[in-house]
């Protein structure tokens, strides 16, 4: 007999499901959807109850394999899917009529121009009920998850009597449609969180399912002596490897959540300290403690995940090891596109190495587009030519703003009207030229003349489909693939909006975001550091942890590495990595400058008094612009630069 000591508590509406195998068959049909109830406590899951299926198994070694299996839940997500994709089709060809905010005295009279509304309501509200009854008997229980089903139901049934309601109710229709499409994701996951697996004999005891009263105690007393002397940041520290010294050993530390710890943990012990001989001791912290820490004099010998902004901010303040001191740095860096370690880059200085680079693309929804005869388009002259028919049916495009996003957007234009941030020498700031001006004046006319919205849920919008074409990461595709799947093959993604040049070629030119991992000047040991810099960023190491990331999170972790070869060889669709490939050849990053956050401030004021208070964009523009040469100058000054 099987014994599982396991405890389902994560999801009260949900009951977990594993499929157990031997030898990697399923010896009984029934062993194909073990379930596991929900509960507080431990519990001993026995496949068959109070009549346990019994497995023979021969002399010598055997397998036994537990397999996350959505069960009798895989059949219900398949009509969910589909019931969300049809609810969200009606409700876009609803607002193509009323828009996203009706007119409350208006009778739009959709069940006449309209007519297959009051069909999909009906069907659809018989089948979610099918569904909601299911999951009760499945759960056992009549939770939070049923509730969503019986508030679309109710709303579904509503307007079958009354249809005048359904402009009314529309907003309220959109959000209960989310709330089940929601619950899609959350019903995959089939958490279960197991102790051990027990194979016993047929005449032997069942194990009790928690200790005795007094063993809780001693655990519970235990446990609360060493929270008073256990540093819970810590995560590893190789120290069984025999003929380490002391010196030969790098402190790590890295931001982020535990998952990504012990997956480093993992590949360091495996792989890093057994081939080098150099220890790590990896900390988890909350890197706002960094500055601090490094100031003290009590900083680690390197940091991970560092946004692109901070090792310029460390390197300015003579506090990071520059890496040009290492003869091999330029064979390392061949790694990456120059674009990717640009931001890392001041003078003849490299201050860290490229981690992650991501940057923009355009998304589209292929069956609106199909629907309403409209092509992707390629330029931002041909978006504009098909603006007005997406506007015509109350739909839009959306890219990020200075609401959202600082001033990348703006930089969309600047760098593809051939306009540059910084002069060569990175001392001052010149988009106060011409081709800056007119890249704002065409950038906040796409807000103030071209109504596209300043704040926008892309994934919820394009999901829906009230925003069919989007400018976005590419790593918004992650997103869509786990929390859309009722739009899986609907959409794509290709190269960035781009402008015509007189030669007819497109310059589609963008920004990037980017983080990098850095070595402090108080490293102990500059060369043990920098082999750990040159082993995190490699090939191999990059496709493992993104492997490993993406098994325990799903796609939504597909790790966005900097390193191109590193890039391939990770799960992204074909037509997927082609197109970041491609993408990459036009990324012109921002370069990190002494009082560089004086860009992103100024520009952003200029954009809010453009577009809130109707100020002239020319004039505007200027007037704050001339501060950020003044931050510049004075950063240039107190650290020696001029």
């Amino acid at each position: 007999q099987i014994d599982l000591r396991c405890k389902q508590d994560f999801n009260v509406d949900t009951a977990s499901t594993r499929k157990i195998l031997i030898d990697g068959e399923v010896p009984y049909k029934e062993l194909e959807n073990v379930v596991t109830r929900y509960s507080r406590d431990w519990q001993i899951n026995t496949p068959g109850g109070d009549e346990p299926f019994k497995v023979y198994l021969t002399r010598g070694k055997h397998t036994l394999t537990l397999d996350s299996n959505l069960g009798p839940v895989a059949e219900l997500l398949q009509t969910v899917e589909k019931s969300v994709l049809v609810l969200n089709d009606i409700y876009r060809k609803i607002i193509m009529i009323t828009g996203s905010f009706p007119d409350p005295l208006r009778d739009y009279r959709l069940h006449e121009r309209i007519p297959e509304t009051m069909v999909v309501f009906r069907q659809q509200s018989e089948i979610l009920q099918t569904v909601m009854d299911r999951l009760v008997e499945i759960a056992g229980n009549k939770g939070n998850d049923a509730a969503k089903f019986e508030k679309i139901i109710v709303q579904m049934k509503m307007f079958l009597d009354d249809p005048e309601k359904i402009p009314e109710q529309l907003d309220n229709f959109r959000i209960n449609t989310s709330s089940i499409s929601s619950w899609i994701l959350t019903a995959s996951e089939q958490p279960l969180l197991l102790d051990y697996i027990l194979l016993r004999s047929p005449d032997t005891q069942k194990p009790k399912v928690d200790a005795s009263t007094v063993g809780r105690l001693v655990h519970e007393f235990r446990g609360f002596l060493s929270s008073f002397v256990e540093d819970y940041s810590i995560i590893g520290d190789t120290t069984d490897l025999q003929g380490t010294e002391e010196e030969n050993t790098v402190t790590l530390w890295m931001g982020g959540g535990r998952d990504q710890a012990m997956v480093m943990k993992g590949l360091i012990d495996n792989y890093f300290t057994t081939q080098t001989g150099i220890r790590v001791n990896l900390r988890l912290v909350d890197m706002g403690i960094l500055l601090r820490a490094v100031a003290s004099g009590r900083g680690p010998d390197l940091a991970l995940f560092e946004g692109q902004a901070m090792p310029m901010n460390y390197a300015l303040r003579n506090a990071l090891y520059d890496l040009k001191n290492f003869t091999d740095l330029e064979e390392v860096l061949k790694r990456f596109s120059p674009s990717a370690v640009e931001p890392f880059r001041y003078g003849e200085s490299v201050w860290a190495l490229p981690e992650t680079q991501s940057y923009p693309v355009l998304f589209y929804r292929k069956d609106i587009l199909e629907s309403l005869g409209l092509k992707v388009p390629n330029t931002w002259t041909e978006l504009l030519s098909i603006l007005p028919e997406l506007q015509k049916h109350y739909l839009q495009f959306s890219m990020p703003s200075a609401m959202e996003d600082g001033v990348a957007s703006y930089m969309y234009f600047l760098f593809q009207n051939g306009g540059n941030i910084y002069n060569a020498e990175k001392s001052r700031c010149i988009i106060d030229d011409s081709v800056g001006v007119r890249s704002f004046i065409q950038w906040t006319e796409m807000y103030t003349r071209y109504k596209i919205p300043t704040v926008a849920n892309e994934l919820d919008r394009f999901r829906r489909g009230e925003t069919p074409i989007i400018i976005a990461g590419y790593t918004l595709s992650n997103s869509l693939m786990i929390a859309a799947p009722e739009i899986r093959g609907l959409w794509d993604f290709t190269l960035m909006l781009g402008t015509e040049k007189p030669d007819g070629t497109i310059d589609r030119s963008a920004p990037s975001g980017a983080t990098g991992c850095c070595m402090f000047k108080n490293a102990k040991n500059p060369q043990a550091t920098w082999e750990f810099m040159k082993w995190w960023t490699s090939t191999q190491t990059q496709v493992s942890y993104g492997l490993e990331m993406e098994s325990l999170q799903g796609a939504s972790a597909r790790w966005p590495t900097a390193n191109i070869e590193a890039m391939w060889q990770l799960p992204w669709p074909t037509s997927f990595a082609k197109v970041i490939e491609a993408q990459r050849a036009w990324v012109k990053p921002v370069p990190e400058v002494p009082g560089g956050y004086m860009l992103s401030r100024n520009i952003e004021n200029a954009f809010r008094i453009t577009y809130n208070l109707g100020g002239n964009p020319r004039d505007t523009f200027l007037d704050w612009i001339r501060y950020i040469n003044k931050e510049i100058i004075f950063k240039r000054q107190e650290f020696g630069l001029e």
